[in-house]
């Protein structure tokens, strides 16, 4: 289990828990710097003390040093296992650290080992920093005990005893889970489950078809439109005072080691029909290329420079409103002889500011931005066509609109719900007259034609189809809860109310249950596997106690 969690943080790393581990890291060096600092507004103790108790496994305490060596200890295991630098891992370590602990004090105490044999496999074949081209290399181990870990005073014989650890808590897991087995009558079962048929049709009562005969009067667009007046909001709009700085092209001459530079780094730019392109043809693209980046690195270094003048000037002078913030913005533009853009108004969804252009980043930015105190914002900004210092100048709150604006759409919106609730009474009718009948699925079709229902057969399906439109899956999902002939209640659908019948089900044939049965048996021995270990570690929590958990959580 701690294996595959190692592989899966290198895809991706869960932040969620990363304040813990700086918890854990910034009193670490307090109680190892700080002598005699009083911790009892933690855990009532004295957290400078070695033997502080941070929780307690089987009744067996748990202190503060053995917690420290645990994280050393993790940090070095990662290191060596994926050849990278373990800072990137130390919240996953913060994260499951004393479950870990737990689990090998839990392995140790029913006396489960790990022998040399083992011990000597899994460090030659599982640790990326011992190995080279050809296989584990001992040269590699050496250098890693005289270069790892001397500075944190262990040598070879601790380290191999840390990974001994670690795999008798897997072996914890194995042997206590790994005997799942699957009898016959599950997998057959499974199997008739996975492979059943079934054959079933949709009746659709599109919204559409229920629009009301009669137009609305003006008197009742109003009343909708006053009962539901958050739908007739308008948007939050704000404008802007925005300083660019175009991607201009330097006027610089590149290197011929610059431009080699840059042809080798961007070989499939220049390659057509896989073939790479001469560099004498395509030197004035990479020229211009060139002159472009040095073009934008300019001028986010000229946008910085202004930004970090605002930013000084309001901290000489103490100018903490907004207000104050953006007569500074303004007085210092001019004094740089900056063009200040003052756009007009627009909303979050706005695509193009005039004399800006499709900067989606700074319209972002600008309505994360506080009028009252920080309405600059607080770094330049890199966008599509240049680089910004920008401050939020006005805003103007979302308000009820004006009838005469959203008349259209209020009226709208009141055919679509009185649509929706005839359709809505309209399937509940054929429920109940369909219920009446002896043979529902005889009478399906005649009934559902004078409800203005329309029928859709669905191909035939097991529990394993999954087709692309949603609404068949559904609809397919419904139909498998259903007994032979029976109907469901009415589903809403985005443009339907929608009634599944099932006509029957067709059995597996037994050449259909053997040949699932051949992938079934690993896939649910597997999943009785996972459910054991899970209940495994519930059973080693219940007998825990987690100081730096409870913390957290209070």
């Amino acid at each position: 289990m701690v294996i595959r969690k190692m592989n899966t943080v290198l895809v991706k790393h869960n932040k969620i828990l990363f304040g813990i581990f700086s918890f854990i890291i910034i009193v670490s060096f307090v109680w190892f710097f700080t002598p005699g600092l009083d911790g009892s507004m933690f855990f009532g103790q004295d957290m400078n003390s070695p033997n502080l108790v941070v929780g307690t496994v089987f009744g067996e305490k748990v202190k503060l040093k053995e917690y420290q060596q645990a994280m050393r200890e993790r940090m070095l295991l990662l290191t060596a296992m994926t050849g990278r630098d373990s800072s990137q891992f130390q919240d996953y370590i913060s994260q499951t650290l004393f479950d870990e602990i737990a689990r090998e004090k839990t392995a140790l105490k029913l006396g489960i080992t790990v022998s040399d044999t083992e011990l000597t496999n899994f460090i030659k074949n599982g640790f990326a920093l011992f190995r080279n081209d050809k296989g584990f290399d001992p040269e590699l181990y050496k250098k890693f005990g005289e270069n790892f870990l001397s500075r944190e005073g262990m040598t070879l014989a601790d380290f191999e005893n840390v990974v001994r650890k670690m795999l008798a808590a897997e072996k914890l897991s194995t042997q206590l889970t790994g005997s799942a087995t699957v009898t016959p009558q599950e997998l057959d079962l499974l199997a008739e489950l996975q492979k059943e048929k079934f054959h079933a049709r949709m009746v659709k009562f599109p919204f559409a078809s229920f629009k009301p005969a009669k137009k609305f009067t003006d008197d009742e667009i109003m009343n909708y439109y006053k009962a539901n007046s958050k739908q007739f909001m308008t948007a939050p709009l704000i404008r802007a005072l925005v300083v660019k700085f175009p991607y201009t092209p330097a006027n610089i001459t590149p290197s011929a080691k610059e431009i080699q530079d840059y042809y080798k780094a961007h070989e499939k730019e220049f390659t057509q029909n896989n073939k790479l392109q001469p560099l004498a043809q395509v030197k004035k693209q990479i020229i211009a290329a060139l002159r472009l980046e040095a073009g934008k690195k300019l001028a986010a270094e000229k946008a910085k420079k202004f930004r970090d003048q605002i930013y000084d000037a309001a901290a000489a002078d103490s100018v903490d409103s907004g207000k104050g913030q953006l007569l500074l913005f303004n007085s210092l533009a001019t004094k740089n002889k900056y063009n200040v853009i003052r756009t007009v108004w627009f909303d979050a969804n706005t695509k193009n500011l005039a004399g800006i252009g499709n900067e989606p980043e700074l319209v972002k930015a600008l309505f994360q931005a506080n009028l009252q105190h920080t309405p600059i914002l607080r770094a330049s900004l890199q966008g599509n066509n240049g680089v910004y210092v920008a401050a939020l100048s006005d805003v103007q709150p979302s308000k009820l609109a004006d009838f005469k604006d959203v008349k259209a759409k209020a009226e709208e919106l009141l055919i679509a719900e009185r649509s929706k609730m005839a359709a809505k009474e309209a399937a509940l009718n054929f429920i109940h007259k369909l219920n009446a009948e002896k043979n529902k699925s005889a009478a399906l079709q005649q009934v559902a034609a004078k409800a203005k229902g329309v029928v859709t057969k669905l191909p035939v399906f097991t529990r394993e189809t999954r087709p692309a439109d949603m609404v068949q899956q559904f609809a397919m999902q419904n139909a498998a809860l259903l007994a032979d002939g029976a109907i469901s209640n009415s589903e809403e659908t985005p443009d339907a109310m929608i009634v599944i019948c099932l006509d029957k089900r067709e059995q597996a044939t037994a050449k259909e249950k053997e040949e699932a049965k051949k992938q079934l048996e690993a896939v649910m021995a597997y999943s009785k596997q996972m459910m054991q270990q899970s209940s495994l570690m519930t059973w080693i929590r219940s007998n825990c106690v987690d100081n730096f958990r409870q913390q957290q959580n209070n």
